[in-house]
């Protein structure tokens, strides 16, 4: 756990460094775009899809960093944090709620003005199981796209992404030492994104 904190502090001292250190403009969309822009995240999620049970949902807030190299060629970094639950909605009370970690390193394209695509890997390690016992599956890789939209003029854009973990299967059995289903981070997300 120390570990983990440890990762995840200089993660975000590394963003807040490149962030306040940039000086370099280029120009995209007809404005003038910092070479290094961070983002807030926030929005919800789905996950369990493609399982027997009904898809369940979660929520999610993160910060997005990018490096502008081109004006259609972007690096993106990022580090989320997702609440689900582990057989519900991640509101119910009598259900055990995931709290997990991503990190994922995508590259990203301007498709069209206020369009991007961004494709890549990351991992993802859970956190905490409030109300039950971690499952033995705790760390994994992930496969992530993100379709994009930024508003012109505006700091506020929306974006969709599926998240999908590396040889994971859907309906995998039981934890023998949890009785729950093993850790899954695969979803399907929305969000909003502000930036800074």
């Amino acid at each position: 756990m120390k570990r983990l904190l440890t990762i995840t502090s200089l993660f975000a001292c590394l963003l807040w460094t490149a962030t306040t250190d940039s000086a370099q403009h280029r120009a995209f969309d007809g404005h003038c775009r910092q070479f290094a822009q961070t983002h807030l995240r926030l929005g919800g999620s789905l996950h369990g899809l493609g399982s027997v049970n009904s898809p369940r949902m979660g929520a999610t807030i993160g910060l997005i960093h990018e490096w502008h190299f081109f004006p259609f060629l972007q690096l993106r970094g990022e580090a989320n944090v997702v609440w689900q639950g582990a057989e519900g909605h991640f509101w119910r009370r009598d259900d055990v709620d995931y709290i997990s970690a991503n990190a994922p390193l995508m590259l990203q394209i301007g498709l069209s003005r206020g369009w991007y695509f961004a494709g890549g890997v990351g991992v993802s390690y859970l956190i905490h199981a409030e109300g039950g016992s971690l499952p033995s599956e705790r760390f994994g890789l992930d496969w992530v796209g993100v379709l994009s939209y930024r508003f012109r003029h505006s700091r506020v854009g929306f974006e969709l992404r599926y998240m999908h973990r590396m040889g994971s299967q859907p309906n995998a059995a039981l934890d023998p030492t949890t009785n729950l289903q093993p850790f899954n981070p695969s979803s399907a997300q929305a969000a909003f994104t502000f930036r800074f």
